[in-house]
């Protein structure tokens, strides 16, 4: 009956017993399952849990054994599994603190694009912070002037050498001595907080360095002795001009080097740090490019009167270009002899090159190279 095949149940009392057939194949009929395909099932069902297990551990009972038998490996196995759910744990922990470490550098970076936010960017005309840094001078109608540093009053004395200035007074007034102005239509710092610092020497003991709005001071720090100093200040939300002074005092005539100055927004001043040598050399390469004994270029133009070489640079070099000693030109392909009666100069630059152009009437060459003479070399300089 259970099978729909005519089978018979009979039940007694407390207890039951089934009797049905079941057929041997479909052919038997009675529309129930066959035993084939009772086997079938059930084969597939233990190979589902069988899987690809290896032939000694695909029953239960070969793996309770081997559990009996190894005891110690079955504890190891747990701990490990434990263990690598803690690490799986722990990483999932370090990931998420990761991202906050990442996402709160986004936001630093965001606002450091804010120039509000940002504490050591120097806001004073000289980038390096040194002042006199190449040597330069720069002279007004009526004060002298260095890197945006000039002398506020007439009557006093400064003295430019290569790599820094003093500057005072040769009587025994006293006053600002040296100056620096930043306007606000340059740079808005209304409501921020700047700290001015310096490096000085040669200083005496009422001497004295200040941040002031117009003329009015805002805030002063003495310095008695040689060293750095530093003064902070909260700009007004309405002015002008900020401008950041060195101070001499006393009786005695005397004059003061300050080596570098940086005016930074917030409370903490950053000391100066040395220019990295490579900025330094490609400052120093937008005024002199050295060609050296060997160096060969091939003509990028021919006329008959003259011939432009193009000379790569590392930087652009500014202002009139000099040539300091003669190249040889040969004709190209190389061969001898020279051709001489060249005269050099360049009249163009551009972005990271130099058109050098050899000048001589009538040169008869077709395709020209030219060539650093040996045991030599030939300076382009931008120098005057």
């Amino acid at each position: 009956y259970l099978l729909g095949n005519g089978g018979r149940a009979e039940l007694t009392g407390t207890s039951a017993s089934v009797n049905f057939n079941v057929p041997s194949s479909s052919s038997e009929g009675g529309g129930g399952i066959t035993r084939d395909e009772v086997n079938d099932i059930v084969t597939d069902k233990i190979a589902e849990v069988v899987a690809n297990a290896p032939e000694d551990f695909d029953t239960l009972r070969e793996i309770a054994d081997w559990i009996d038998g190894h005891e110690d490996s079955a504890a190891a196995m747990n701990s490990e599994i434990k263990a690598n759910a803690a690490d799986i744990s722990n990483i999932q922990t370090e990931q998420q603190t990761q991202n906050s470490s990442i996402s709160a550098l986004q936001t630093e970076m965001e606002q450091k694009a804010d120039l509000s936010s940002v504490s050591n960017l120097n806001l004073l005309i000289n980038p390096d912070f040194r002042i006199n840094q190449r040597g330069l001078t720069e002279y007004t109608n009526i004060r002298y002037t260095v890197d945006g540093w000039f002398m506020p009053t007439n009557g006093l004395k400064m003295e430019v050498y290569d790599d820094h200035l003093k500057v005072g007074r040769t009587d025994n007034r006293s006053g600002k001595v040296l100056r620096q102005y930043i306007s606000r239509s340059e740079l808005d710092l209304s409501g921020k907080t700047v700290t001015f610092s310096t490096e000085v020497s040669g200083v005496k003991e009422k001497d004295y360095i200040s941040i002031l709005i117009e003329d009015t001071y805002l805030v002063g720090v003495s310095t008695p002795t040689d060293g750095t100093y530093y003064c902070t200040v909260k700009i007004p939300d309405t002015y002008d001009t900020i401008s950041v002074c060195y101070h001499t005092t006393g009786t005695t005539p005397h004059m003061i080097i300050p080596y570098w100055a940086k005016l930074e927004i917030g409370d903490k001043p950053t000391p100066f740090v040395p220019p990295h040598p490579a900025l330094e050399l490609l400052k120093c390469q937008r005024y002199l490019k050295k060609l050296n004994e060997f160096e060969v270029f091939r003509a990028a133009f021919v006329h008959t009167d003259y011939i432009d070489f193009s000379i790569p640079t590392a930087v652009t070099m500014p202002g009139a270009i000099s040539v300091l000693g003669t190249p040889w030109i040969y004709p190209f392909p190389l061969q001898s002899p020279i051709v001489d009666g060249f005269v050099f100069t360049v009249p163009v630059q551009g972005q990271g090159a130099l058109r050098v152009r050899a000048y001589k009437t009538d040169h008869g060459l077709k395709d020209a190279t030219l060539m650093i003479p040996d045991d030599k070399m030939v300076l382009l300089s931008a120098e005057q």
